[in-house]
């Protein structure tokens, strides 16, 4: 598991890891009232544009995808709201952020480890601070995360996504934000949780 997670790890900022692209719709079990905010947010985040630097054959490709989406991930403080898919695929990580497989999945307890490209979803990770707030939004549920530990690691250093018994959310992006060609180094953000609970 420890040598699946470290190829993630490195692999994200190329063309993704190659994962299961697998399908995976979030069960919808909750009323309709519930489920009507989640999908506002879908819709939301599905229009956000693609990275403002793309060239225009990467813009092309870019794909506005409905399908798989487990949650949506916003932050009023850097300007974030996009979907969040299951996996890293190259097709995740086009559409939106992807959930790094072997983490905790969204709306459970540990630590749940999501990942984008530093020119696209993930690019205003560059302003983030200590304290910043991240919710992470299911169909069912809402979770508020604050930012307490910034850091520049080593492709290889995977413990940033080990488990833990605690609600805690690892961003992932590639370092130097405007580095030309494969960045060498990995831009992590980790928030803990502050609250949650079914919306009503």
């Amino acid at each position: 598991m420890l040598r699946v997670v470290q190829y993630l790890l490195t692999g994200v900022c190329v063309v993704g890891a190659l994962v299961s692209t697998t399908q995976w719709i979030f069960p919808i079990l909750v009323a309709r009232a519930d489920t009507e905010v989640f999908l506002q947010l879908r819709t939301a985040a599905l229009d956000e544009p693609p990275g403002e630097n793309w060239d225009v054959s990467r813009r092309h490709n870019h794909q506005r995808r409905e399908d798989g989406i487990i949650a949506v991930l916003t932050s009023d403080a850097v300007a974030i709201q996009a979907p969040v898919y299951r996996g890293t695929s190259a097709a995740s990580l086009s559409a939106g952020v992807g959930w790094i497989e072997g983490t905790a999945d969204p709306g459970s307890i540990g630590n749940i480890g999501l990942s984008a490209h530093r020119d696209s979803y993930f690019r205003n990770l560059k302003n983030v601070s200590k304290g910043d707030r991240f919710t992470l939004t299911t169909a069912t549920d809402s979770y508020t995360y604050s930012v307490d530990r910034i850091e520049i690691v080593e492709p290889s250093a995977v413990s940033v996504l080990a488990p833990g018994d605690h609600g805690l959310l690892t961003l992932v992006t590639c370092y130097p934000f405007y580095f030309v060609g494969t960045a060498p180094r990995r831009f992590i953000v980790q928030a803990r949780i502050e609250s949650s609970g079914q919306r009503t």
